[in-house]
């Protein structure tokens, strides 16, 4: 149930004091994944975000990012948040077919100009 796993991990957020340290972190992205999960795409970045501001070196977080535009059909964010991920972790598998994929619909775009 992720709209029950938003409300708790909301709720959960609430009850640390600001600024929220890195160590808040999984929290954060879990919120931001049950919001993509629940296909809102535009807060679970905003999520991703602020995950990524605690730790920046985050390359499932990354990966995360880039899924939420890949799902939304923004290829050129994508492509860019696959890459900052692979930077992080390059033996990624996941991220890597992603981006495989990423990047064959945009040559499929591309072509049919």
């Amino acid at each position: 149930d992720y709209a029950g796993a938003e409300q708790w991990l909301r709720h959960a957020l609430t009850l640390v004091p600001a600024p929220l340290s890195e160590a808040w972190e999984a929290t954060v992205v879990n919120l931001a994944h049950s919001l993509r999960k629940q296909h809102q795409f535009v807060e679970a970045i905003q999520w991703y975000e602020r995950a990524l501001a605690l730790n920046p070196c985050g390359a499932s977080t990354h990966a995360a990012v880039a899924y939420t535009y890949h799902l939304q059909g923004m290829l050129e964010n994508a492509i860019s948040n696959y890459h900052k991920a692979l930077g992080l972790k390059p033996d990624d598998s996941f991220t890597h077919e992603m981006l495989h994929v990423a990047l064959q619909e945009q040559c499929t775009v591309f072509s049919s100009f």
